[in-house]
């Protein structure tokens, strides 16, 4: 019938037409009809016991060089054509635009004349997009779309071609045998057992363009050929993925070599242009270094494909040559009919009405529930069908006319042994529990009976302070002969003690007590401890609750100074550390800035052309932060570091030395040479301009609605905004002084020039309280001064020194230190060569801690939040510090 629609034969088998021979015709109307013959004459093995009924099956059709032929398969396999699925029989052809769906626990294996077979595992579906099996022609295209495929190519010739397409990947062999894994959405993945295989992403359709310019010439065919004989190549025992990702990196060098392939075919010359041909190996050769570049390479063949792989050598290429195709008419008469080989080949198909039964072919497992499979006149099968709890069946014969049926089994169920009773002791702990039978008390200790098989025994082991424990068994050949029931204590106190004696103890996430705890914990329980303590590493215990589980534990906790540690620079970081709004800021001597949580995460860098970076710090305030140098100012959103303005700075306005902007009001002090600039730095704004008596090169402090800042000459100034004038002048000897801001203690300043002259000025009252001169030879003070426990810290070179805030005298002998200091509720810390961090007695100066950091030596000014010191290193690290684990 080959020839007429499904739809056609379906109204003829409607007719009547049962009775005729039906031949395959490759669609669901071939399927296997049963003989209206005794079934003593037809079956070689009669029907018997197991055997429930037999069934011939149709002749096996020679397909032609169009068709492929389902060889072997089990379980649930469809195929779609002209609009519908229909379950697939053994024998069927299938052509090109029908499609093949395995469902699970299935598979199907289907063979392309001597070309290839390939083996459709379960929960696949491909589209057989070309078939043409002409000799020295052959090209098999599949288009694959979910699941797994095992293909075993024959050595094609040069002008032959196999190919399996998926939704990322093309997969091109000469004569090889590989496997192609694809799912919904996932990478292609390509594994090669033997032979070597080409693959190419999905977008490069070599196929496409051959067929758009066809009739151009040999040329430009050759230039896209080439695309396919230069692919990345998958040797045996490798595989490569294919994603969805590698198609867009490839779209647009392909879209390229469409559109240059889409002009050479509305040429209207024979052959294409000698230009156009060399804009096109041009660009497939661009296309060409994409794909290698993009393309994974392969890598070694992994455990789960070599497994799979495996099955390929159980694949039969059936010596099943295609019929070739009539002959044309002569003028005037019929078209010669197809020269068909003479094939010897039968179908054989089991189906198990035992549901779960499992169906080997001469050794090898083929099926679940079912099997049908293609075999050469004269081969011997032996099936084994086996389930268990039942007898295994074996049916062996040589495949023949005779044989070629379909097999329905049934198997026997294992018949049950009478067994004698079983003998069980019962045996407890504690050995005087008691030992109650179905209600009634059988003994203390142990006890000893027979029950029959298949009967069902209850009995409970109780004990007063025991949980008691019931056991139900059903009496069979595995039954323990021997039970030994052990009952669990209810309670168990334990003690939970903790060093230091003020951390915390709590149990499944309660409090439960600071220092020790004493807890009752029922017995089979699980118990999560956790100790802790500000200054110190956690630790927690898990305990399950037994009989043996001690009655006491004890917990000791290690400090633990350093709480978060962000590694932002390769280089030093600046000046001081900023915190603000939740949020670390710092700058490094490379001029890039950073920002993240107190504890680490949300974090933001970004660079900056202030660069060197000598003293610079970032200053946040509200949602900005500022940022000046050498070369610009930048004002950024702190959160993000989005920036809103950057300006490039002249000489006059440069903060060259570490000079910084100043929240004033609802504005900013932008402090320069000759004069300070108040804005908002938002445009459209109006800014106010302060002009100095003198050149200053400090950073201007706010006191009382005022402006106070040194000029060059050493002169305090005190500046009412509002008039924008000097309203107090107070002379000292500490002129040129540079960066740093005057501290301000109530109403006192402070501050020193960089040859360490040290001030101490009466803002109220605009008078010079003392100077102090520091005698040391490498003075040089760029930091701020800080105060605490009534002493002034001034940092010069590598030295801190410290004055009484009120005399002006020398407190205590200078300490070395790797940057300026800072306080907090009367410590003083301090860095110190080494990597050292210094906690000491801002009156006295004696060292109470030292923490080794591990992280470089302290290059900025202590910074204190949240009741933790943050601190930058030479090293571009930021450590967050807690005093409590000093």
């Amino acid at each position: 019938m080959r020839g007429f629609s499904r739809k056609t034969v379906l109204s003829l088998i409607s007719l009547g037409l049962l009775l005729l021979p039906i031949n395959s015709c490759g669609k669901k109307e071939s399927a296997d009809v049963k003989s209206t013959l005794p079934k003593e004459e037809i079956a070689i093995v009669q029907v018997n016991e197991v055997i429930k009924d037999v069934q011939v099956l149709t002749p096996v059709a020679q397909p032609e060089y169009k068709e492929g032929i389902i060889t072997f398969f089990s379980g649930d396999v469809n195929i779609f054509d002209e609009g519908s699925w229909y379950e697939a029989e053994i024998g069927d052809f299938v052509t090109e635009k029908n499609s093949i769906k395995v469902e699970s626990d299935s598979y199907c294996e289907v063979q392309f004349g001597e070309t290839a077979v390939i083996k459709l595992q379960e929960n696949s579906e491909i589209n057989l997009a070309v078939i043409d099996l002409k000799p020295g022609e052959a090209n098999v295209n599949l288009d694959m779309k979910l699941g797994n495929v095992l293909c075993k190519v024959q050595k094609l010739a040069s002008e032959e071609s196999f190919k399996v397409k998926t939704q990322t990947a093309v997969c091109g062999v000469r004569g090889t045998e590989f496997s192609v894994t694809s799912e919904a959405g996932k990478e292609t993945v390509l594994a090669v057992k033997e032979g070597a295989v080409t693959v190419l992403p999905k977008s490069v359709d070599v196929d496409q363009l051959k067929e758009k310019v066809a009739d151009k010439g040999d040329e430009v065919l050759k230039a896209i050929e080439k695309i396919e004989k230069e692919a990345p190549v998958v040797q045996a025992n490798e595989e490569v993925a294919i994603s969805e990702k590698l198609i867009a990196e490839t779209e647009k060098s392909v879209a390229k070599v469409e559109t240059i392939v889409n002009e050479i075919s509305k040429e209207q010359t024979a052959a294409a242009k000698v230009e156009s041909i060399k804009k096109l190996e041009s660009a497939i050769e661009e296309q060409q270094k994409v794909v290698v570049k993009t393309v994974e390479p392969p890598k070694a063949i992994s455990e789960k494909s070599t497994e799979n792989l495996k099955q390929i050598n159980d694949m039969r290429l059936i010596a099943l040559v295609p019929a070739e195709p009539a002959a044309p008419a002569e003028a005037g008469g019929k078209p010669e009919a197809p020269k068909a080989p003479v094939i010897k080949l039968y179908k054989v198909a089991l189906e198990t009405i035992t549901d779960g039964a499992f169906i080997e072919a001469n050794g090898r497992l083929v099926g679940k529930n079912s099997f049908s499979g293609i075999y050469p006149e004269g081969e011997v099968i032996r099936f084994n069908i086996t389930r268990s709890g039942y007898e295994p069946y074996d049916l062996e014969f040589k495949v023949t006319e005779a044989t070629a049926k379909l097999y329905k089994i049934e198997l026997k169920k294992n018949p049950e042994p009478v067994l004698p009773p079983r003998k069980i002791s019962i045996k407890t702990v504690p050995s005087d529990a008691e030992i109650i039978i179905d209600g009634k008390t059988a003994g203390k200790g142990s006890y000893e009976a027979a029950w029959e098989i298949g009967q069902s025994v209850s009995f409970t082991v109780s004990k007063t302070g025991y949980a008691s424990k019931t056991t139900e068994i059903k009496i069979d050949e595995e039954t323990p002969q021997q039970l030994e029931i052990i009952l669990s204590q209810t309670v168990k106190n334990i003690t939970f003690t903790a060093n230091p004696q003020d951390s915390a103890i709590s149990i499944n996430n309660k409090t439960a007590g600071k220092g020790k705890a004493a807890i009752d914990f029922t017995i089979g329980d699980k118990a999560v401890i956790t100790v802790s303590r500000n200054g110190y590493e956690s630790k927690t215990m898990q305990l399950d609750i037994t009989a043996e589980t001690l009655n006491s534990y004890s917990v000791a906790l290690e400090k633990k100074p350093v709480d978060a540690l962000h590694s932002p620079f390769s280089s030093p970081v600046i000046g001081r550390t900023a915190y603000s709004g939740g949020r670390i800021f710092a700058a490094d001597s490379a001029g890039n800035l950073y920002s993240s949580a107190l504890m680490g995460g949300n974090e933001w860098k970004k660079a900056t052309a202030n660069s060197p970076n000598a003293n610079s710090a970032p200053v946040p305030a509200g949602n900005y932060l500022f940022f000046t140098g050498a070369k610009e100012m930048l004002v950024l959103e702190a959160a993000t570091g989005k920036t809103y303005s950057q300006m490039q700075l002249d000489p006059n306005s440069a903060h060259m030395f570490g000079r910084n902007i100043v929240p004033f009001r609802d504005r900013f002090i932008y402090p320069r040479n000759d004069s300070l600039l108040i804005s908002t730095f938002q445009k459209g704004a109006s800014d106010e301009i302060i002009k100095l008596p003198a050149e200053s090169g400090m950073t201007p402090t706010v006191w009382k609605d005022k402006i106070v800042i040194a000029d060059i000459d050493g002169t305090v100034n005190i500046i009412d905004p509002s008039s924008r004038s000097v309203i107090t002048k107070i002379k000292t000897s500490a002129v040129q002084t540079i960066a740093l801001d005057i501290a301000i203690f109530g109403d006192t300043g402070f501050f020193a020039n960089r040859k360490g002259s040290v001030a101490s000025v009466d803002l109220k009252n605009g008078k010079l309280n003392w100077e102090y001169q520091i005698s040391d030879t490498k003075v040089n003070i760029f930091s701020d001064l800080c105060y605490g426990g009534g002493n002034l810290f001034i940092y010069s070179g590598s030295k801190i020194f410290a004055l009484d805030m009120l005399k002006g005298t020398e407190v205590f002998a200078p300490v070395s230190a790797s940057a300026a200091p800072g306080t907090s509720n009367g410590r003083l810390y301090y860095g110190t060569a080494g990597g050292n961090l210094i906690e000491a007695d801002a009156e006295t100066g004696r060292i109470l801690n030292t923490v080794n950091l591990r992280y470089g030596n302290i290059t900025t000014q202590p910074v204190f939040a949240e009741n933790r010191i943050i601190a930058g290193t030479s090293t571009g690290k930021i450590i967050v510090l807690n005093p409590a684990g000093f």
